[in-house]
C-alpha cells in the first residue's frame, strides 16, 4: 500500500528480521499476508492518496512467517529535497496486548471446556438473527439441549470423564 521504503531503523528491523538491503527500496506490502485485515489495508491505502496521517493495526509477517500486530502510525510530511511528500511510519509490536484482547473475548463468549459459545454469546448471535430474521423477513430455527439428570452425571462420574462427556456431546453438535 503506498510507496517504496526509504530508510528503516535497528528496531524494525530486528522486529521484522528483514535487512536495511531486504527493506529498502520495497513496497511495505513485504510485510502484508492473507490474514492482513483487509478493512486497515483500505483506511490506510485512503490516507496515503488522500495524504492525511492515519493510525492502523495490521498483522504483518517477519521474514521467517511470524505473524505479529503492528499498530502503524503514518506521518506525511514533505521532502526538502524536491518535489513530493514522504511518509514516516512508527511501528509498534502490539501482539501481546492483540493477543491478550482475544483471550479476554474467548473467556467472556466461548466455554473454555468445549469451546463453544457460551450463553452471552449465544443471547447476542440469537438477537442478531432475529433482528436479521424481522428486517428480512425472514426466519430462524433454535434448538435448544438440556441435559436431563446430569446431576446423577456428576455424582457417578469423575470431572474428567464428565468433561470428555461433554466435548464429545459439543463435538457431535458443532
Amino acid at each position: 500500500a503506498g510507496g517504496r521504503i526509504l530508510q528503516a531503523n535497528e528496531a524494525f528491523m530486528e522486529l521484522t528480521g528483514y535487512s536495511r538491503a531486504d527493506l529498502v527500496g520495497r513496497t511495505p506490502d513485504l510485510l502484508q499476508g492473507p490474514a492482513t485485515p483487509e478493512a486497515e489495508r483500505e483506511r490506510l491505502r485512503r490516507a496515503l492518496e488522500g495524504g492525511y496521517p492515519c493510525r492502523v493495526e495490521l498483522l504483518h509477517y517477519t521474514r521467517g512467517g511470524r505473524p505479529f500486530w503492528n499498530a502503524l502510525d503514518l506521518l506525511p510530511f514533505r521532502r526538502i529535497d524536491g518535489p513530493g511528500a514522504c511518509w514516516l511510519g512508527l511501528a509498534h509490536d502490539v501482539t501481546e496486548r492483540r493477543e491478550h484482547e482475544q483471550r479476554v473475548y474467548e473467556a467472556a463468549y466461548y466455554d473454555d471446556l468445549t469451546g463453544l459459545p457460551n450463553r452471552a454469546r449465544a443471547q447476542v448471535r440469537i438477537e442478531r438473527a432475529l433482528r436479521d430474521a424481522h428486517r428480512n423477513r425472514g426466519k430462524i430455527a433454535l434448538l435448544y439441549l438440556d441435559l436431563d439428570h446430569f446431576d446423577d452425571l456428576r455424582r457417578a462420574y469423575s470431572r474428567p470423564e464428565l468433561n470428555d462427556l461433554l466435548s464429545r456431546i459439543a463435538t457431535r453438535f458443532a
